[in-house]
């Protein structure tokens, strides 16, 4: 249960209360000291429902004149205690301005506010009831039907279940029904409203299905084609109830369609009876029959004519040919060049004009050589001419050196030798003398080889100019020659190819006249011409068959039809039919009643026991005779509505009323594993002292029994007497009390 509730800044109230799960908030008759804003931050911090003039939660902040604030509130299970509040900001980033704190941890608000719905488990049942009893019938069941278990356990599997069922009860019968479902605890239709029942639905299913395709397979295939169509339409994010008319209009929209579809088809099959007439097949197959024969002997007679034509192009073209070669034949004996024997001669006298090299080439040899002894000893000569020019100047430096009579040691330059050496001079002068002699004859030879030699390189330079003109001579006329030579190929060439075509275009006419030597006198007449005319009349004959075959296949297209439309037309109206069936079943009239009936019933019940709780003479009960569905008072066995009652005995019936459906929501949400936190706000301003010890007396007691979790209640009178209260925690409001809180 929700043990604390902590309000900062909504509608400018600032209160951190403590509850004990029975609370009621009253004032010293005083209003505006905030007993509705705890009723509503209540429910703002459970259930993130918006007060009463809100339409988003941009609006909350309408509700303070601060830039923020939150409500929050301590959850606990018996096991553990969470911690969650709710703050909103006037202004901020996108997804940052409406914070959920779960334990102190900031969590985006459609994250926080899926985490409490998930854990805290408070479910909203918005209920006006002065609106409530203002509604008409239809409507008060839709309502029963959308707040009930019954419609809760409303699942795809279990509305194929009922239409499967009702389907197998019009057109097999309903003791088969009952004899299939009375082994899975099922006594009757009656017993499928029951979300209680234990019975696997799948089981049901496939029990029914397996009698179905048994007895009359042509028929389930319609069936099950369409409760396919049904379970596509089933969404589900959708509840129960919307989509059971989700279902309807598809139905309907459906039946729409075939019913046009069926009125086409009368038409078709109207129009196709004006000319009825049973074409005969045994003519159709003798027309066939023939036209197949003809379609043979055409082939052959077309195999005939293609290979007659085949072969006159054949001979024209042979003939053809016999001409081409013979003009060929005549035209390459004209093309054979002529001239061969003048480039012969030509050829001999170029042969006989070149000039002989070997007498130049000798004669240069041989000036080479004394051109190259030549040299040799002129180098000879110069090499003994430089020899003595060293000697006498070594002479010539020892007269000198006499002639200054100091000769130095070569050990030691302070050594000077003072010895008479004129004797020794004049030996150098004698040798010297000879020296000079020897020196002007090698001069004088030198001179002479330098111009032997001079002589002998212009004899080799003017043998060598005679040779390279003989070679170029020659070579120009080698090149003559070459051409000339290349030219007599290329004529012998062609004349041997001129030739060798010449006799293969004579080989081949004769042997093309020696193979066909008649061919001319055949060429005249048309060999096919025969077998086109008899072609034409086939061909002629061939249409009028396939005319005739046509017009029998026409007729008896049209009589398989005129029968594929009225099979057609029979599946239509069985399918037509079958979908008023589900469409009447999907209606108000159909499974909505009943689930409102089981609903009303076990509704009745219920809240009987809630209402005794609170005085063991009240008695609720539902009518749902006539067209409306009438809540009341059951009062000496006459129904009392309850719109007919005063406003304090109203509320006595109206409080039990929606404790049961909380109770009632409990348990289908604890059947499938998930938290559940059962509370009551109730506004009971319109209660006299009286009626309002009568109410605690009942939650109390409807507490003691496991109804609600928490309860808080508002009135504008503070009871005070513990006696009165019957265990609820009194919190006596005061604006001054709001107004230090904030401070």
């Amino acid at each position: 249960m929700i043990k604390q509730l902590k309000i900062e800044g909504f509608k400018d109230q600032w209160r951190d209360i403590c509850l004990t799960g029975l609370d009621l908030f009253t004032s010293d008759n005083v209003n505006g000291v905030g007993k509705s804003a705890v009723l509503e931050s209540f429910k703002l911090a459970v259930l993130g429902e918006l007060p009463g003039r809100a339409k988003n939660l941009d609006d909350i902040m309408k509700f303070t004149s601060h830039d923020e604030m939150s409500v929050g509130a301590e959850y606990d299970d018996g096991t553990r205690s969470v911690c969650f509040k709710r703050k909103f900001y006037r202004e901020g980033k996108q997804g940052e301005r409406r914070p959920v704190l779960i334990d102190r941890v900031a969590l985006k608000y459609e994250e926080g506010n899926h985490w409490i719905l998930q854990n805290i488990g408070a479910a909203s049942i918005g209920f006006d009831p002065n609106e409530f009893l203002n509604m008409s019938g239809p409507k008060k069941l839709q309502w029963i039907i959308a707040h009930s278990p019954e419609s809760w356990a409303m699942t795809q599997e279990w509305v194929l279940l009922v239409f499967l069922a009702k389907l197998t009860e019009k057109y097999l019968g309903a003791g088969l029904v009952s004899h299939l479902l009375a082994p899975y605890g099922i006594s009757g239709m009656e017993a499928l409203y029951d979300p209680k029942s234990p019975a696997p639905l799948a089981v049901l299913i496939q029990v029914l299905t397996e009698a179905f395709e048994k007895q009359e397979p042509e028929l389930w295939k319609i069936i099950d084609r369409v409760l396919d169509s049904c379970c596509q339409v089933w969404s589900g994010s959708a509840s129960g109830e919307e989509n059971l008319k989700s279902i309807q209009r598809f139905l309907k929209s459906v039946s729409g369609e075939r019913k046009g579809a069926i009125r086409e088809q009368g038409s078709a099959i109207a129009c196709m009876k004006k000319g009825e007439h049973l074409p005969v097949l045994d003519s159709a197959d003798t027309e066939r029959n023939a036209v197949r024969a003809l379609e043979k002997e055409m082939e052959s007679l077309c195999i005939a004519l293609e290979r007659a034509k085949v072969c006159h192009q054949s001979e024209r073209k042979r003939e053809e040919r016999k001409h081409w070669l013979r003009d060929e034949i005549s035209r390459l004996a004209n093309q054979v060049p002529s001239g061969n024997e003048n480039l012969e001669g030509r050829i001999a006298e170029l042969s006989q004009g070149q000039v002989n090299l070997l007498p130049l080439e000798e004669e240069l040899e041989r000036v080479k050589v004394a051109y190259d002894l030549s040299c040799e000893e002129c180098n000879a000569v110069q090499r003994e001419e430089k020899e003595l020019s060293q000697r006498t100047l070594l002479i010539r430096e020892k007269a000198e050196a006499v002639d200054s009579a100091r000769i130095r040691c070569p050990v030691a330059e302070s050594i000077v030798c003072d010895t008479n050496m004129e004797p020794y001079r004049s030996a150098l002068r004698a040798e010297m003398a000879e020296l000079e002699s020897s020196h002007e004859k090698i001069q004088l030879r030198i001179e002479e080889l330098e111009r032997n030699k001079e002589s002998n390189h212009l004899n080799k330079t003017s043998a060598s100019t005679r040779l390279e003109t003989a070679k170029t001579w020659n070579d120009r006329i080698k090149r003559q020659l070459e051409e000339l030579k290349e030219k007599q190929a290329f004529i012998q060439r062609e004349a041997s190819r001129l030739s060798g075509m010449a006799n293969a275009y004579r080989n081949e006419l004769f042997e093309l006249e020696r193979n066909y030597p008649f061919e001319n006198e055949k060429l005249n007449p048309a060999p096919w011409e025969e077998l086109e005319s008899r072609k034409v009349v086939l061909l002629a004959e061939k249409n009028q068959h396939e005319e005739k075959l046509e017009s029998i296949l026409r007729e008896e297209g049209k009589r398989r039809s005129l029968k594929e439309f009225q099979t057609k037309k029979r599946e239509s109206e069985k399918e037509l039919e079958v979908l008023k069936v589900l469409e009447t079943l999907a209606g108000p009239g159909g499974m909505s009643r009943e689930i409102a009936v089981s609903a009303a019933v076990a509704l009745e019940k219920e809240v009987g026991e809630a209402l005794r709780l609170l005085d063991e003479n009240l008695k609720f009960a539902v009518d749902l005779r006539g067209r409306e569905m009438v809540l009341g008072w059951n009062h000496d066995e006459k129904l009392i509505p309850l719109f007919t009652i005063n406003s304090g005995h109203f509320m006595l019936f109206i409080v039990p009323f929606l404790a049961t459906l909380v109770a009632r929501l409990a348990r289908l949400r604890e059947k499938a594993g998930k938290r559940t936190l059962r509370a009551l706000c109730i506004e009971a301003e319109a209660l006299t002292p009286g009626n309002l010890e009568i109410l605690l007396n009942g939650l109390s007691r409807m507490k003691d029994a496991g109804y609600v979790d928490n309860v808080l209640v508002a009135h504008y009178s503070s009871v005070k007497d513990p006696a009165l209260l019957h265990g609820f925690h009194e919190h006596i409001l005061k604006a001054s009390e709001a107004v230090a809180n904030a401070a």
